[in-house]
């Protein structure tokens, strides 16, 4: 298995190097953009096809049970048996507060206004935009446009 990790490894690297040459190529040498557009392309879909491999060697879920023992043998652990242990009041204060369920929970104080009500007030009522000639547009017939004097 380290075999086939080192190999897809080092393969993925030598595709990194790939990509950033075409792209360098493409940049520095603009009189054969057809090849280093095509190796770009290629360069990214040889990407597409080993980025599943990598995903799967370094996927924590596919590591050995035995590899997972090593790495807990290798923690240290220390406990010193001297240490005094903590009184129950003590724990009990620093436990948090139990949340309250819902009919123990107080209700909202419904006495002020929400500030949507209280912003609302200063808009008029879309009733109150109702069209009312103005005393100077009663005399002006109704062919005259807007701007007319």
């Amino acid at each position: 298995m380290q075999t086939a990790r080192r190999l897809i490894v080092a393969l993925s690297y030598s595709i990194v190097v790939w990509v950033f040459a075409s792209v360098a190529g493409a940049l520095l040498d603009p009189a054969h953009a057809a090849f280093w557009s095509a190796s770009l392309m290629w360069s990214f879909l040889s990407t597409l096809l080993v980025a599943p491999a990598l995903v799967m060697i370094y996927d924590a879920s596919t590591h050995t049970d035995q590899q997972r023992r090593t790495a807990a043998a290798q923690a240290p652990v220390s406990i010193p048996d001297d240490a005094p242990t903590p009184p129950r009041e003590a724990d009990a204060a620093s436990r948090p507060a139990p949340t309250p369920s819902p009919a123990q929970r107080p209700t909202p104080n419904t006495s002020h206004r929400s500030f949507v009500e209280d912003a609302s007030a200063a808009y008029p009522v879309p009733e109150e935009f109702e069209a009312r000639p103005a005393a100077e547009d009663e005399n002006r017939p109704e062919w005259a446009g807007a701007y007319a004097v």
